[in-house]
């Protein structure tokens, strides 16, 4: 089974339909980069946030100095929001998104099946 190219179509399936919905790519399908938006603080809290809780990090690796050092060295000037800050942005993300699927979930059609 030859499986040389089975990522590259994944990323290349997932990007076509991330442009079908209208969403932007966040990469590069033919280098596989990651190709970064530009700043905004709202995004950058937005990525701490994404970082945080899909990785299952502790808040408090935001305020590590090692990790601020790397943002500065990056993007001099750049005010990283607090641990804090971004366990507070979760938690709202949290509370309006729970909205939208309950929401989703009110107007369903059919019916759904859950399997555990």
């Amino acid at each position: 089974m030859n499986t040389k190219y089975g990522t590259t179509n994944l990323l290349n399936g997932a990007c076509k339909c991330d442009s079908e919905r209208g969403f932007d790519s966040l990469r590069d399908t033919h280098t596989l980069q990651v190709v970064a938006p530009r700043y905004s603080h709202a995004a950058h809290r937005a990525l701490m946030a994404l970082r945080s809780a899909s990785d299952n990090r502790p808040f408090h690796a935001l305020a590590d100095k090692h990790y601020l050092m790397e943002v500065e060295m990056l993007r001099p000037g750049t005010i990283v929001p607090s641990p804090s800050t971004t366990s507070r942005d979760i938690n709202d993300l949290y509370l309006e998104l729970s909205k939208n699927v309950r929401n989703y979930f009110q107007v369903c059609s059919s019916s759904i099946l859950f399997v555990y």
